[in-house]
């Protein structure tokens, strides 16, 4: 090799380096499953009118977990980051037949 020439594995180190940490620094796309899910929905009466305040309770049917919400003003419901499973659902308002709904689909599958 003649005198001040340099070796290519002396600069190509560094650019290497470079690109190994830019590829280390790039944004992941998440590659795990979801393991929590959630429940949404609206409380209405037969004519279609929202029922503002409405309970609404879910229950897994594996581990007995329940939740409860009253439903907002425009009788919307959400019940977020619900762990997989079966889950059973009641609605009641005041005035109103109580609803269940013994088979609602798992989160995870929804």
């Amino acid at each position: 090799m003649a005198a001040g020439t340099r070796r290519p594995s002396s600069w190509l180190r560094p650019l290497w380096l470079g690109v190994a940490l830019a590829i280390c620094l790039m944004p992941q796309n998440a590659a795990a499953q979801v393991l929590y899910g959630s429940v949404i929905g609206d409380i209405k009466d037969a004519t279609g009118a929202a029922l503002p305040g409405a309970t609404v309770v879910v229950t897994n049917r594996g581990t007995g977990l329940t939740r409860q919400v009253a439903a907002d003003a425009e009788g919307h419901y959400n019940f977020a980051d619900l762990p997989g499973g079966i889950y059973s659902l009641k609605a009641s308002a005041p005035s109103f037949r109580t609803l269940n709904r013994p088979k609602s689909r798992s989160p995870s599958t929804a």
